[in-house]
């Protein structure tokens, strides 16, 4: 028997849930090390509204909840005075770096990532738990590819793999913080305050109406770049989300469709009761991804299908009378005083600082489209190709046939300029025949 089969049954490997920081720092270079993190943490690292044993016990009652758009919780303990809480190691990237290194996000792969943190967040709630921080850091996606495109400091730049799923990470370490009205207003303090629900201002409580909330926000910087609020004094910043003043996300998307939009707005909402559960919101994303796309409106300049007008609202803004016997062209229709132009020509979305983010992030797959890598450089506008013509099967066999006869005629014209069938062959003689010998008829009765 060997050493490593003798070390091997007396160290047998250990399970998931046996496993401590000691073993995995013992065990750096076995590969199997690899698939799993750890978070070490002290009682002097916690905020003051937090105790080391709460922190353990909801990091254990996360391992309660598997899915597979958690990072899995596989061991909480005690070691050397520290707690610690052994995770599933996920290869992949958090959606505030991506967004900050390619660029808002495409509507439907916002919605489809999106849909997939839902449910992951359904399989939190639906154990009676909560996560406490959902923001664009705590998400991850993954595994990730490189881009064409480094970054301005030369270093690569990832985008999600064809592949790629999301896992809400911090799921069970997120520690319990004082209300937002005690912080100390630090930089990191103040960026996370961006994304926490009203309540959260005055209480320190994690809710599930407040996951909601802080997802809703996250949502709203994946497809903007940025979040919903500026930074601003927590009193002021407190009072302005009461008020529902976010930045209006219509107004700097405005590809991005109503329904998503709408519900943002209500999973932002003041009131945590009337937001949409986690369930509901994962199956209002998914409704969005596979919802076709938006069919392209008319130019103003352009007349109508048709040549008359469609919509009271139309004919009330350009002057046109639906009533009359014949319908009249938008094209010749005279222009009333006071003509306001048709709402139809709003500029599409172009990120300023991005370039062509539809290119860079690609659609999710799921929405029909895979995610092939398509490049950096902003894309030309794609012209679509034209149906082939349709040709008759009489046609069809007509030119097989006539392809047929080239070819035979072609195979004649060979042998005919090579082989020289007519000409013969003066080599070969025709041998002459033996002259035969005449004698002389004999006599009858006369003996030689």
């Amino acid at each position: 028997m060997s050493s490593d089969s003798a070390t091997s049954l007396l160290n047998p490997p250990l399970e998931p849930h046996q496993l401590t920081p000691q073993h995995l720092e013992s065990q750096t270079e076995n590969s199997a090390t690899n698939a799993y993190t750890y978070l070490r943490k002290r009682a002097d690292a916690l905020p003051l509204s937090d105790t080391l044993a709460a922190f353990l016990f909801r990091a254990e009652a996360a391992k309660s909840a598997v899915h597979k758009h958690l990072v899995r919780v596989l061991n909480v303990g005690m070691e050397d005075d520290q707690g610690f809480v052994v995770c599933e190691k996920f290869e992949g990237g958090d959606l505030k770096t991506l967004i900050t290194d390619i660029g808002p996000m495409p509507a439907k792969l916002a919605a489809e990532f999106g849909s997939q943190a839902a449910r992951g967040l359904e399989a939190i709630h639906a154990r009676g738990l909560w996560h406490g921080d959902v923001r664009p850091c705590n998400i991850f996606a993954g595994p990730l590819m490189a881009m064409s495109k480094p970054k301005a400091d030369g270093t690569p730049r990832y985008r999600p793999a064809p592949t790629s799923t999301i896992k809400i990470g911090e799921w069970g370490t997120t520690p319990r913080l004082l209300p937002a009205l005690e912080w100390t207003a630090s930089d990191a303090e103040r960026e996370h305050a961006l994304y926490l629900p009203p309540e959260r201002f005055t209480r320190a409580d994690f809710t599930g109406p407040g996951d909601i909330y802080t997802f809703g926000a996250a949502l709203f910087f994946l497809l903007s770049g940025r979040a919903p609020y500026t930074v601003a004094p927590f009193t002021e910043l407190h009072e302005k989300k009461l008020k529902q003043q976010s930045a209006a996300l219509d107004q700097i998307r405005p590809d991005v469709p109503k329904e998503l939009v709408t519900l943002i707005k209500q999973m932002m909402h003041t009131e945590p009761m009337k937001r949409p559960s986690a369930t509901s919101v994962a199956e209002a994303l998914h409704a969005i991804v596979l919802a076709p796309a938006p069919a392209a409106k008319p130019s103003v300049t352009e007349p109508m299908p048709g040549g008359s007008a469609s919509g009271h609202e139309i004919a009330s803004l350009s002057g046109v009378n639906l009533d009359a016997e014949a319908p009249i062209g938008l094209a010749s229709a005279p222009a009333p005083n006071g003509f306001v132009p048709m709402p139809y020509a709003q500029p599409a979305y172009t990120p300023p600082a991005y370039g062509n983010t539809e290119a860079d992030w690609g659609t999710p797959a799921s929405g029909g489209v895979d995610l092939e890598d398509v490049g950096d450089e902003p894309s030309t506008p794609r012209v679509p190709k034209k149906p082939l013509p349709k040709v008759s099967r009489t046609k069809i066999m007509f030119w097989i046939f006539i392809g047929l006869m080239l070819q035979v005629a072609a195979v004649g014209i060979w042998v005919l300029m090579f082989m020289e069938p007519w000409k013969p062959d003066s080599e070969e003689t025709t041998p002459a025949p033996e002259p035969v010998k005449k004698t002389a008829p004999q006599k009858p009765g006369k003996k030689q």
